[in-house]
């Protein structure tokens, strides 16, 4: 790069796409069945509470309280999806990430 400028994004910018991208598969999985502008499980007209988690960007709006209910396991409710415990601490690790 001209002047010596790294062009490499920052590291927490990277640490940051990484951790998304592991929480879209989550969500995906675990969270839009509900959490979506059209919802596919059964008794979901709409998603609860107007949260929608099908983009990156909803996931970072939503992200402190993402965090809080899965921790808590009071989502996904009666956990109907299987959401497993290593889903959970990756939740917990991607909001830390997001946090710093």
């Amino acid at each position: 790069a001209p002047g010596g400028a790294a062009t490499a994004p920052a590291a927490g910018a990277v640490a940051s796409a990484s951790a998304d991208m592991g929480i879209e598969a989550i969500m995906a999985r675990r969270c839009v069945s509900c959490h979506a502008a059209q919802p596919t499980q059964a008794g979901f007209a709409q998603a609860p509470k107007g949260v929608m988690l099908e983009t990156v960007e909803q996931h970072r709006q939503h992200a402190a309280k993402i965090a809080e209910t899965v921790a808590s396991r009071y989502m996904p409710i009666g956990n109907l999806t299987g959401m497993t415990d290593a889903e959970r601490a990756a939740v917990a690790g991607w909001y830390a990430t997001l946090a710093r």
